[in-house]
């Protein structure tokens, strides 16, 4: 299973929305909190939700997220 974090900004059908996903597979606690807090910081002033992705397509199953 791999872990992503993603952010992605809630904005009418006709513009284009920011996203973004970072893979945290393999990331400490603390780089996780860090990488968490950059995603914060780039969103800063945007409506937008927070995910945790839980990837499991290489075992041949579905994706789950929850919110952060």
């Amino acid at each position: 299973m791999k872990l992503y974090y993603e952010a992605l900004e809630t904005v009418p059908e006709d513009q284009e929305a920011e996203f973004i996903r970072t893979d945290v597979t393999d990331k400490t606690v603390t780089e996780r909190a860090v990488i968490l807090q950059d995603i914060k910081d780039l969103m800063v002033g945007k409506t937008y939700t927070l995910k945790e992705h839980f990837c499991r397509h290489d075992e041949g199953l579905a994706c789950t997220a929850k919110d952060i």
